[in-house]
């Protein structure tokens, strides 16, 4: 697909490429119509040859540009993930679908030239200046059990610390993943933040993310290597999105990876999407942490939905897998969770993300009267 950012905005536009080959032009025939006086009405033509991505100019008044060059009439460039691409001053960036992802976004399929300004260059340069500044902020979220409340263990989440970036993680990893970084800035949190988090009270499990995009590259298991020597007496829990875990002989690798450096396994976000039960049964993690789209307004669900979750629960329970509510809002929601025994929650009920400091770890509780949960102010 092709991407651009809409002016004034973090969100992105995306252009599909499911039918090649594409015609780009002012004209509204064309398979993406640029309604710019600046472009041509047949301006450029996106197609393969065998199963490389081609791009060739038809011949346009202000040029078809990869990577700032200008291409000859007819002469075509190969593309690749992370070209930025200039159709006259209309500038998108080449992207790929991950695996485990699905193309319900990509809908679009004309823009108003207003909306696709010249910032992607911008803001690559923007990211890479982020990454080797290591610019980010790390915070906490805790993880308690249910149902006393008290304190399990945190996630480590973090957010951008540039003013001319988005602070928001989701932003910054949409605009990391155009790019081809994903897997840089997702070790660029746990190598800021991790390291602080040495020798905290009562030894919490410390939970911290990947990005699916480090499941393709070398680099994953040497990280978690050096944090191993980082931590050596830390409980530690590597999250990977469900929906990420689709290769089993990879996973089944990393697990034995895990395994010797005494690292648990969570697998975030069950239920978001097409929930993979092979691979939960083939490779199963020591947590199983269900989305918050299945826990809000738990206590207003249909009993078939509660049924269904307290199913799950107990099969996990069976197989030795803890199950953690993510998203816990409501006293309500937290009472539901503990008569379909959930093992532990985590959700602005319990506190929300904080920058890491020493204060944090004191223990402060105050007992939820309705449900019995205790949670940290």
């Amino acid at each position: 697909y092709l991407e651009s950012y809409a002016p004034d905005s973090n969100s992105l536009w995306r252009f599909p490429l499911h039918e090649l080959p594409v015609r780009v032009g002012r004209r509204p025939g064309s398979g993406l119509s640029l309604l710019s006086p600046l472009i041509s009405h047949d301006h450029a033509e996106i197609f393969l040859i065998g199963k490389l991505l081609q791009v060739r100019d038809l011949g346009s008044t202000n040029g078809t540009f990869v990577n700032g060059v200008r291409l000859a009439d007819s002469k075509a460039a190969r593309l690749k993930q992370g070209d930025v691409l200039h159709f006259a001053n209309a500038e998108f960036l080449v992207g790929g679908l991950a695996p485990f992802e699905n193309d319900d976004f990509l809908k679009t399929r004309t823009a108003m030239h207003h909306q696709l300004p010249r910032q992607l260059i911008t803001r690559a340069r923007r990211l890479n200046t982020l990454l080797r500044k290591r610019a980010v902020v790390s915070t906490l979220q805790p993880i308690v059990r249910l149902p006393s409340g008290d304190v399990f263990g945190y996630e480590l989440l973090g957010r951008g610390a540039s003013d001319r970036l988005p602070q928001s993680p989701t932003a910054l990893f949409e605009l990391a993943a155009a790019l081809g970084v994903a897997g840089e800035l997702s070790r660029l949190f746990r190598t800021v933040g991790m390291p602080r988090l040495r020798d905290l009270p009562g030894r919490p499990v410390l939970f911290f993310n990947t990005h699916p995009a480090e499941l393709e590259k070398p680099g994953l298991i040497d990280s978690l290597h050096t944090l191993r020597r980082e931590l050596p007496n830390e409980r530690l829990a590597l999250e990977i999105h469900e929906q990420a875990a689709t290769n089993p002989e990879v996973m089944r690798d990393l697990r034995r990876t895990l395994v010797t450096l005494n690292i648990q396994l969570a697998y975030d976000d069950f239920g978001a999407g097409r929930s993979r039960f092979n691979e939960l049964i083939d490779v199963p993690p020591d947590y199983l942490k269900f989305d918050e789209t299945l826990i809000r307004d738990l206590d207003r669900a249909p009993p078939a939905k509660r049924k269904l979750l307290r199913a799950l629960v107990q099969l996990c329970r069976e197989s030795g897998i803890q199950t953690l509510a993510e998203g816990v809002e409501t006293e309500n929601e937290a009472r539901v969770l503990c008569e379909l025994g959930f093992d532990l929650a985590q959700g602005y009920l319990f506190g929300k993300p904080k920058s890491i400091s020493k204060s944090m770890f004191r223990p402060r509780t105050s007992r939820h009267r309705s449900t019995g949960v205790r949670a940290g102010r």
